[in-house]
């Protein structure tokens, strides 16, 4: 999601992306690198796919009502 918001978004101009940036560095957001790749059978976003992911990996029980639609809808 990184390079979707603050690379991406700096690229744009967008002020959120320089924020998000700062936070990084101040360490208040965690940049975390996703270790197995999957195949998602619908079609989402790369930033909700890695959330997806992500959340699978960290043993996440449950998903945003918003991606949960998604996963229902396909």
């Amino acid at each position: 999601m990184k390079e979707e918001v603050v690379d991406k978004g700096k690229e744009r101009n967008h002020s959120d992306a320089f924020l998000v940036e700062r936070e990084i560095l101040a360490g208040w957001i965690k940049i975390k690198e996703i270790k197995k790749q999957i195949k998602i059978p619908f079609d989402l976003d790369v930033g909700e796919k890695s959330v997806i992911l992500l959340a699978q990996e960290q043993g996440a029980q449950s998903y945003s009502r918003r991606n949960l639609r998604a996963w229902r809808r396909k």
